[in-house]
């Protein structure tokens, strides 16, 4: 009598298709899915650990993270598999035939797509075909059987190695050692201020001396002048995470990787003080302060968020990259917050959208975070830290902290490289100044708050940057390259305990320095190998390079080059220096018309009947309300009709003139018209916009009225119909998708949407999207934004200009997400909602 062994039985399955025992189907499953899904994940992740250290993620976290994905989703599918087994085994023999049908889909398209460059259409037929013939090896061939049950050790070894041996293995094994006790106790403890501001070039705070402009910017000027200023102070490195954690450790960053944790870099400025100072420390991307002693500092871990971003991630391990591209968010530029980014390069870590329970979206700014800060200073035998992500981009910040509608990342680059369009640069660096500005105000504060506790005189004050930022044509903003120096160059100003006159020093110095300068000031002795050096010890080293290792490329670059100041002469012609950022306006030709009265002007205003309109939605400035911290101040338009590149629009607000313009080539736009209004004409309420063409014929001046449009939208409660101000009613199609919301933020009393509108019936962008919260009518805007990809999806040109990005101010400090609904409009008389994916 032969007995049947599992071989056997296995075997017997290869040879007639009999039914295998329900424990191999399971490990099969198992083996499948780590090859398909849990692999893919791990990898991505295991290999950026800093998306685990933006996420605050705990290593308890992390091992829950590697278990669930590893072994508790695959056991989800095979207890489904077992329940309709043990219900009616056929059905579950059907259900896992399935299973393994779409596992072994998902991996011959991951093989094909990464080797091969298939149209989409091919790739999924031929992944299609591979996966079924990889089925009938795997239900008739004993020895692809035995071959997937083998695999399934590797499936347990997944998270074994993810956890112990990948980049991310740090993040649970390393605890940074105890380094409590290796330094001797500071011989006073004044307080420290410290302050690291974000991607800084310090160019901005000059006058043509190369001194700090004390009318555009008072405050670091009054500063400057009790303390000393470094004008020559550069960063070891251009990138945040790894330049915060070499300032404060006093450490260049090397060639290997190193994550921005406790761990990494267990000595810092807070395991120096821990023991004797009481920590404020506001860390924003970097953990380098223990739990331990900063207690204020505890970073909470968001489930749903890192579950949202591990769900895109997966979506790009699946997914064809030509499908994940233009349906889900990037994974470039940042560490998190994939879903809620406006563009690839729109860093989530730049925001702080907050959701509370129940869907509501909450507001909290930027500025906030250093108002927090200053009101929670602390005196003496405390160390005050903040780095804040001001005044990096995107800029949309007047100097009072005023929000305004930045619809675009930026006007004159795509993002990594600064394009050929001058006047658009010009612009995003007057808003770059401004931004500026509002550290300023902020310094001024935090001074008047030092000198209200009577601690200013007897603190320790460090103002610095972790890096710069380019401005220069062609340039790449952030990427270390042979010709970006300059991003290096860092403002540093060190006010000492009782310093009441202001040096300037021209050395060499580094942020690399600030670390044994706190050492020394306080009297601390340590035997840590620092590669910095004491600002004010008389053995200053003399430094006439700098070098650094950006993921294996090296550079090295002459100190003067990298503080050379190449934007100053263009910086002094286009802003001219001593005129306070109220007055702040771009010099051109038509820039000495600004701030008159349009009545005054010696031009004639010619009838209205011009056919050149602008396409912006412009009903916000009807209605702006200064409680919400936000004003319309951006106008980014195409602009159609009788008008070219080159010309000149005046935009004149409340009867003032506000802005000139010049038309430009906006790639398929068409022409395009963008603008910045000051501040200070505003009125709360009612604003009157006025939009002049500028036409100079024989020694007189023509200005051309434009028309603008200010239309509003209503929608009935059973969300059936759309009606126009003017009375047009647009049917809502409640069958069709009229395109989808790339993201919705919250920020400073105003809502921020991007995303694309088509008309899928037509194939064709449509004419208008407008948002609601309920049926109360938020704002609207006319899609204009290139989206290639949409065309491709719909196989249609028209729908390449389906693109659109809004920022809508809102009367509610909270506004509930599952209210807002979004519809685009079409031209033949017709509405369709848009998709808004989950929070």
């Amino acid at each position: 009598m032969i007995h049947s062994t599992p071989t056997n039985q296995i075997a017997r399955d290869g040879r007639r298709g009999s039914v295998r025992p329900f424990r191999v189907e399971a490990l099969h499953t198992l083996a499948l899915f780590a090859l398909a899904i849990a692999q893919p994940v791990f990898s991505t992740i295991g290999e950026a650990p800093e998306f685990l250290v933006a996420h605050n993620a705990t290593p308890l976290v992390i091992v829950a993270f590697a278990v669930g994905l590893a072994l508790i989703a695959p056991l989800a599918i095979i207890a489904v598999e077992w329940l309709v087994s043990r219900i009616y085994r056929p059905a579950g023999k059907v259900l896992h035939g399935l299973v393994v049908l779409v596992l072994l889909g998902i991996i011959a398209q991951q093989v094909l797509d990464r080797f091969l460059d298939l149209d989409v259409k091919l790739l999924l037929g031929l992944s299609l075909l591979l996966a079924v013939l990889a089925s009938l090896f795997y239900w008739r061939s004993a020895t692809v059987s035995r071959m997937v049950s083998i695999a399934a050790i590797g499936a347990l070894l997944l998270p074994l190695n993810f956890l112990f041996v990948s980049p991310a293995s740090r993040l649970v094994l390393s605890k940074g050692g105890d380094v409590f006790g290796e330094v001797s106790p500071p011989k006073k403890t004044p307080p420290i201020v410290f302050i690291v501001f974000d991607e800084f070039n310090p160019t901005v705070l000059l006058d043509e001396n190369k001194q700090i402009d004390e009318v555009r910017y008072p405050n670091f000027a009054a500063l400057a002048k009790d303390s000393w200023w470094f004008p020559r102070a550069t960063s070891p490195y251009h990138l945040t995470t790894a330049a915060v954690p070499a300032i404060l450790t006093g450490k260049r960053p090397g060639a290997e990787q190193r994550l921005p944790t406790f761990a990494d870099h267990p000595r810092n400025l807070f395991t120096m003080l821990g023991e004797n100072y009481r920590m404020n420390v506001h860390e924003l991307l970097t953990s380098l302060c223990p739990g331990t002693i900063c207690e204020n500092d505890k970073k909470e871990f968001s489930s749903g968020r890192f579950g949202s971003d591990v769900l895109v991630i997966l979506g790009h391990s699946l997914l064809p990259q030509e499908i994940a591209s233009e349906h889900l968010p990037s994974l470039a530029g940042g560490w998190h917050g994939f879903g809620a980014r406006q563009d690839s390069a729109f860093d989530q870590q730049f925001l702080d959208i907050q959701r509370a329970m129940g869907g509501k979206l909450k507001k909290k700014t930027k500025p906030r975070f250093i108002d927090d800060f200053i009101d929670t200073v602390g005196g003496e035998d405390h160390l005050n830290f903040l780095h804040v992500l001001l005044p990096h981009a995107p800029y949309e910040f007047f100097p009072s902290g005023m929000m305004y509608n930045s619809t675009r990342y930026g006007f004159g680059s795509d993002m990594d490289v600064w394009g050929d369009n001058q006047d658009l640069i010009s612009l995003d660096y007057q808003r770059y100044m401004l931004q500026v500005g509002l550290l300023d105000r902020k310094i001024g504060e935090l001074i008047d708050r030092l000198k209200e506790k009577e601690m200013y005189d007897d603190a320790l004050i460090i103002v610095t940057a972790d890096h710069s930022r380019t401005f220069s044509r062609k340039h790449f903003i952030r990427k270390m390259t042979t010709e970006n120096a300059e991003l290096l160059h860092v403002p540093l100003i060190v006010k000492r305990p009782g310093q009441k006159e202001g040096r300037v020093s021209d050395a060499s110095v580094s942020t690399l320095d600030i670390l044994p300068t706190i050492a020394d000031e306080l009297g601390i002795e340590h035997v840590w190998d620092l590669d910095g050096a004491g600002l004010f010890s008389s053995d200053f080293p003399e430094r006439e390079r700098i070098a650094l290792s950006v993921y294996g490329e090296e550079f090295e670059f002459p100190w003067d080059e990298v503080v050379r100041l190449p934007l100053l002469d263009w910086q002094l012609r286009t802003f001219p220096p001593r005129h306070p950022l109220d007055d702040l306006q771009v010099s051109h030709r038509y820039s000495d018309l600004i701030g008159h009265d349009i009545a005054t002007l010696s031009a004639e205003i010619s009838p209205s009947g011009s056919d050149v309109r602008l396409l912006q939605n412009l009903h916000s400035f009807t209605s702006v309300d200064f409680g919400t911290g936000f004003l319309p101040a951006v106008i980014d338009s195409q602009i159609t009709g009788e008008v070219q590149p080159g010309s000149w629009v005046l935009f004149a607000l409340n009867g003032k003139v506000a802005s000139v313009s010049q038309v430009y080539a906006q790639d398929e736009d068409g022409q395009h018209v963008s603008a910045l209004l000051p501040e200070k004409l505003f009125l709360d309420g009612f604003n009157k916009l006025e939009v002049f063409l500028v036409v100079d014929e024989s020694g007189e001046r023509r200005l051309i009225p434009v028309d603008i449009e200010t239309t509003t939208f209503q929608v009935d409660a059973g969300r059936s119909v759309v009606t126009s101000s003017a009375g047009q009613e647009y049917p809502i199609l409640p069958k069709e998708s009229f395109g989808y919301v790339d993201m919705l933020r919250l920020e400073g009393g105003s809502l921020a949407v991007s995303g694309w509108s088509v008309d899928s019936i037509r194939k064709k962008s449509t004419d208008t999207v407008a948002i609601f919260s309920g049926e109360e009518f938020v704002c609207a805007t006319n899609p204009s934004g290139t989206r290639p990809d949409v065309a491709r999806h719909f196989e249609s040109p028209d729908a390449v200009l389906s693109g659109f990005s809004i920022v809508c101010p809102l009367q509610d400090a909270d506004v509930d997400r599952s209210q807002l609904k979004i519809f685009g409009i079409s031209k033949s008389g017709e509405a369709g909602e848009l998709l808004i994916p989950p929070a």
